[in-house]
């Protein structure tokens, strides 16, 4: 795949682009499949559901999500 694209100023608009930025990674997808099967979770039932995950790593998305309306 060419990175020339990636420079393309339709980037910007693009909303599958905006999406993968937000969700893109190795467990936001899982992170936001627990919340939404379990609704309002606090911070340490949601670690609960996700094995193998640390706090660095749960707490990243969140904290970029907050400010979102996540």
């Amino acid at each position: 795949m060419s990175d020339a694209h990636y420079d393309c100023p339709c980037m910007e608009k693009c909303p599958l682009h905006h999406a993968m930025l937000l969700i893109g990674g190795k467990w936001k997808v899982q992170i936001l499949c627990a919340v939404a099967n379990a609704g309002a979770i606090r911070y340490n039932a949601l670690r609960g559901k996700l094995d193998g995950i640390s706090n660095t790593v749960l707490a990243a998305p969140c904290g970029s999500w907050s400010g979102t309306g996540w």
